[in-house]
């Protein structure tokens, strides 16, 4: 059998100024329905808050959204996820996020 690796795929927040200031990438592992989104905020972002659409998702699935210490901090519909998109809050520049996501 032939293991595929994870998909990764940038994502940008919807502001075309903002792309080199937040960053986030999604790392989907459609073999157990699940993933890792990794958010950034760079020195010189303005916004402490920014939302990520992410792609590859059952959109008639729910998702339980986790921090890597496994506390829940969230639960969203795929459509939800894919269409508003994750929310990442990074009040202080230079700093970064890492959450888990699994389809209930």
């Amino acid at each position: 059998m032939i293991r595929r690796p994870p998909r990764s795929t940038p994502l940008y927040s919807s502001a075309a100024s903002d792309v080199y200031k937040r960053q986030a990438w999604q790392f989907d592992r459609p073999s157990d329905e699940s993933g890792i989104v990794m958010a950034f905020r760079r020195p010189d972002s303005p916004a402490s808050q920014m939302q990520y659409k992410l792609r590859g998702l059952d959109l008639s699935a729910t998702y339980v959204i986790t921090d890597l210490n496994g506390d829940v901090v969230g639960r969203a519909s795929g459509a939800k996820l894919a269409g508003e998109g994750l929310t990442v809050s990074l009040p202080v520049p230079r700093s970064a996020a890492v959450y888990k996501y699994r389809q209930r």
